[in-house]
């Protein structure tokens, strides 16, 4: 009757928690009569009701009452399987290895038929001072549940690293046994034989999988190369002289026939097949632009004329392209010969004929537009990026920077508003930040300096630290002679940053200037002055204000007229010569 309540309790439990297996394993253990785990029954139940409360709670999210209620069951009986096993996932996750490799251990040994605990325990072991034990546990899980492939080919591949050939070779045997013959098993068994120095093994798997479905014409192809590896050229070729005389476009073939050529040092043949291979429809675009990467780097390497490549690509290119990865590759392999500029144009926009989407070649031909200061080109190109690629922030970024140099302010603010609505965690935060400084800017010289402000406070929420808006920002700040302290804080941040800055030492100055602290200006202003051969008018004009209120008036005469020398006509600076003292604007 004891049993039938347990049996009842503990399945109550399987249904209301996500603690199902261990649950489930003890229920097992109730059923077949081996749940009495104490002689002594009444600690017996005593451990049954902790076992199945400690599930509860698990459940329940009560972390710690868990683990203590587990730690009592096995107060109460130190070798049982599943509180074991429970309480080892906790050590896991405090870190405590050795605690969690002994409770795994204990539960494993207790029930060395349940797989989920050898398993467990066994992938647990693996890579710690343990891998012998884990792997002697994984091995007899696979004897008890034989076809647990992912265990089997985790053994073959530890055996491989032990370099204990043998076992390795035996468990892929049990894994072909299962699968039966496959290119995986049959190269992996050959890869290993040569490993091992057993060429004539080697040879003979992957025969035996070629004979085994003669009507592939692509492991005909792995065992002429294999051939090859083994230096069994003549045999190789005439396997794949006959495979081609079939099948003249079998791209695995022509592969392994370009290999012989080289290996035959006919390097005129083997030129002649590469390019059969990318000229050839059948041949997976990768293997194309790996093929063709290969002849970079041999090119390279040889110290050949690239124009040999050029035409290869050139020849590739007049096929049907289902992408723009090829296109691009010779685009960026005429950058990095530093070819002409116009040759290095077209090639990009020959990728976006091809596939106007191609969001990576849009963006070199911003970018080689921005530095050439054609920013109708740019607009043009980003205008199309963005209907293409919506989401790409650099094409809202290179658009509104290209407005705003040509002085289209309005479009430059509606563009980079488009933008930054997009911005999401995956945005990059610089560029987020800086559309954000440059609305800043524009906004300012609008003569909105609420909203600009507003907007300064988000390009710094995307980026604390991003000087040319903390710049700014301080600068207008002091103009407005509003919130002093706030702006000498950020100005500050700007000149620890770039200390030899003239226009960041200038903007500190003149806040400390407004602030009426005179000397330090001075020091700062100087330092911004010794720092540009040649300083701006606004620097000169501030240098000179910062002197006349540090008593220095001759000096500051001086520095008014070297900025007027720069700005001849402003009326204001002329004024404070004629006067030689500071005038309100």
């Amino acid at each position: 009757m004891k049993k039938q309540v347990i049996a009842i309790l503990l399945t109550v439990a399987a249904v209301t928690c996500t603690f199902c297996p261990m649950v489930a394993a003890r229920k097992a253990n109730v059923a077949k009569g081996t749940g009495t785990l104490i002689a002594d029954k009444a600690r017996q139940d005593k451990y049954d009701y902790f076992f199945v409360e400690s599930v509860v709670q698990r459940e329940n999210g009560n972390i710690d009452a868990c683990f203590d209620l587990l730690r009592r069951c096995l107060d109460l009986c130190p070798d049982a399987p599943e509180a074991n096993y429970c309480i080892a996932q906790y050590y896991r996750v405090m870190g405590d290895k050795e605690q969690s490799f002994l409770h795994f251990k204990k539960a494993a040994e207790a029930d060395p038929d349940n797989t989920t605990y050898l398993e467990v325990f066994g992938l647990s072991c693996l890579g710690t001072e343990h891998d012998d034990e884990g792997m002697a546990a994984l091995e007899k899980l696979v004897t008890i549940n034989p076809n647990k492939l992912d265990i089997l080919s985790l053994l073959q591949y530890k055996y491989t690293e032990k370099k204990e050939y043998d076992k390795a070779l035996k468990v892929l045997d049990r894994m072909e046994k299962i699968e039966g013959k496959s290119e995986k098993i049959s190269i992996e068994k050959s890869n290993i034989r040569l490993t091992m120095g057993d060429k004539q093994g080697a040879m003979a798997e992957i025969k035996s999988l070629a004979d085994q479905y003669p009507n592939d014409p692509n492991y005909q192809s792995i065992y002429a190369d294999v051939l090859l590896y083994c230096g069994e050229n003549k045999q190789a070729y005439d396997l794949l002289d006959a495979l081609l005389a079939k099948e003249p476009d079998n791209s695995a073939a022509q592969i392994s026939m370009m290999s012989y050529y080289k290996a035959e040092s006919e390097p005129e043949k083997a030129d002649s097949m590469a390019l059969r291979i990318l000229t050839n429809d059948n041949t997976p675009k990768d293997n194309k632009l790996m093929l063709i990467r290969q002849i970079i780097s041999d090119n390279n390497q040889e110290g050949g004329d690239s124009t040999k490549v050029i035409d290869i690509f050139e020849e590739v290119l007049k096929q049907k392209q289902n992408d723009g990865d090829m296109a691009y590759l010779y685009a960026t392999y005429l950058q990095y010969l530093e070819m002409p500029k116009p040759q290095i144009k077209d090639a990009y926009s020959r990728v976006l004929e091809i596939a106007p989407d191609y969001a990576p070649a849009r963006q070199q031909l911003v970018q080689m537009g921005l530095l050439d200061k054609d920013y109708n080109m740019v607009i043009e190109l980003c205008q199309a990026g963005r209907q293409y690629n919506p989401d790409e922030m650099a094409f809202y970024y290179a658009q509104g920077m290209s407005y705003y140099m040509l002085g289209h302010n309005a479009k430059a603010l509606d563009t980079f508003r488009s933008g930054v609505e997009l911005a999401n965690e995956q945005s990059n935060p610089e560029l987020v930040s800086d559309m954000y400084a440059i609305m800043g800017d524009i906004l300012f010289a609008a003569n909105k300096p609420t909203q600009a402000f507003e907007v300064y406070d988000s390009c710094l929420q995307w980026k604390e630290d991003n000087i040319g808006c903390l710049n700014n920002y301080a600068y207008y700040l002091s103009i407005n002679g509003d919130s002093l302290d706030k702006a000498e804080q950020m100005s500050y941040k700007t000149i620890k940053a770039e200390p030899t800055n003239s226009t960041y030492l200038d903007t500190y100055a003149w806040i400390l200037y407004m602030q009426k602290r005179y000397a330090e200006a001075k020091v700062y202003i100087e330092q911004a002055l010794a720092c540009d051969s040649l300083p701006s008018v606004d620097i000169l004009d501030h240098a000179g204000d910062i002197m006349y209120r540090n008593n220095m008036t001759d000096e500051a005469v001086a520095l008014w007229k070297r900025a007027l020398k720069q700005s001849p006509d402003n009326k204001i600076i002329t004024r404070k010569i004629k006067l030689k003292k500071i005038i309100k604007k």
